[in-house]
C-alpha cells in the first residue's frame, strides 16, 4: 500500500465532512474560528453607528476617552464644556453622552436639562470627581441615566456604558 503523504492527509474527509490532519480533528478549531468571527461581527454591528459625545474641560480626559470609545467601535466627539455640548447637540444626533459636571462657562448639571430638551433619547452617564449624593441625586432628576466617580478604570466605564445603552440605569 503507497504511503500517504500530508497533502492527501489534509484533503481526506470522513463520512462526516471533518478534515483529518495527522489523525487529529480540525474541525473543531474551524468552528472555534467562526465563533470567535460572530463574536468580532456582532461587537461591530452592536457599536456601529452608536454616537458618544465625551464633554470635559481636561483634554486629555476627554482624549482618551474618545480613543477608548473609538477603540471599542463607537463614534466618539469631544466637546470642552456645556455649551458646545448642547450645541453639538443639537446638530447632529448621539446616543450616549459623558457628561463631566465642573467645567468652566456650562457646567454639566446646566447642560443636561437642555441636552434632554433637545435629545430627549440621548443616554446621559455623568463622569466626575464630584458626584457627591445631592449631585447624583439632581443628575438623575434631571435626566442622567448613571453616574461614575472620577478616576474610574476604562473597564468600569465600558461596563456602566454598555449598561446604559441596553437599557439598565445604574
Amino acid at each position: 500500500m503507497p504511503e500517504e503523504n500530508s497533502k492527501d492527509a489534509l484533503e481526506r474527509r470522513n463520512p462526516e465532512g471533518l478534515i483529518h490532519l495527522g489523525g487529529t480533528l480540525v474541525q473543531r478549531a474551524i468552528d472555534d474560528i467562526s465563533a470567535i468571527t460572530a463574536l468580532q461581527q456582532n461587537k461591530a454591528l452592536q457599536t456601529k453607528h452608536i454616537n458618544v459625545l465625551v464633554v470635559d474641560d481636561e483634554p486629555l480626559m476627554t482624549e482618551m476617552l474618545c480613543r477608548l470609545f473609538r477603540e471599542e467601535g463607537y463614534e466618539a466627539d469631544a466637546a470642552e464644556d456645556g455649551d458646545v455640548a448642547v450645541k453639538k447637540v443639537q446638530m447632529k444626533e448621539f446616543q450616549l453622552v459623558i457628561l463631566n459636571i465642573r467645567m468652566p462657562r456650562m457646567d454639566g448639571l446646566e447642560a443636561l436639562p437642555l441636552i434632554k430638551t433637545y435629545s430627549p433619547t440621548t443616554k446621559v452617564i455623568m463622569y466626575s470627581g464630584n458626584c457627591s449624593p445631592e449631585n447624583k441625586a439632581k443628575a438623575k432628576r434631571l435626566g442622567a441615566s448613571a453616574s461614575v466617580l472620577k478616576p474610574a478604570s476604562n473597564a468600569e466605564i465600558l461596563d456602566t456604558v454598555r449598561k446604559v445603552l441596553q437599557g439598565q440605569a445604574t
